[in-house]
């Protein structure tokens, strides 16, 4: 995997990417309901995070993303972790297909693909293909799931399955670049 990839990965605290054939507008609703603020760009959403001396607030706010990438809808959570939890990735896809990968620093992390109104693969990446009771896999593994570098690069390779099912060109931080990305402030539930 090339040396930028995973150092813009390491940059990232916690992070929830999804793709979806859902609509943006619908996908955002999903996620912050009516509670929500948009910002000109990725530096103002961050910066509602700070307080008056650039430290990071601890209330329950955080920021995310929304916009296009080869005709999928995207959500980028910095600090999220929505995109993951069944109730709200029900309701980001909305019928529709969707895969999300998540990480912090504590190492929890998950993928899920939703589909038909149902969870068909969940699993934690650094642990795949071990046989830990407590991590709770669901599902068959994905095509090329098995050919991914899970043990040394566990949120790459789960970057990389999501945009593998996608039929999507690789995560990267420039989809935050792309024309028709959003910024969006909330307070979570």
């Amino acid at each position: 995997m090339p040396v930028d990839a995973q150092s813009w990965v390491a940059t990232w605290d916690a992070l929830c990417v999804s793709v979806t054939r859902n609509s943006p507008a619908r996908v955002t609703a999903a996620i912050a309901g009516s509670d929500l603020r948009e910002f000109a760009d990725q530096d103002s959403a961050s910066n509602w995070l700070r307080d008056d001396h650039g430290s990071r607030r601890f209330d329950p706010r955080g920021w995310f993303a929304t916009g296009t990438v080869d005709d999928w809808t995207f959500v980028w959570e910095d600090n999220g972790y929505q995109g993951i939890t069944p109730a709200t990735a029900f309701k980001m896809a909305d019928g529709h297909r969707l895969e999300s990968m998540f990480w912090n620093v504590n190492l929890q992390m998950r993928f899920i693909e939703v589909r038909d109104r149902a969870v068909t693969r969940n699993f934690v990446p650094f642990a795949w293909g071990q046989e830990w009771s407590w991590v709770g896999e669901l599902g068959e593994p994905l095509p090329g799931e098995a050919d991914l570098a899970w043990v040394d690069a566990p949120q790459l390779s789960g970057l990389a399955l999501l945009s593998m099912t996608a039929g999507i060109r690789a995560v990267f931080p420039d989809w935050l670049d792309l024309p028709d990305t959003r910024f969006w402030g909330h307070y979570y539930p």
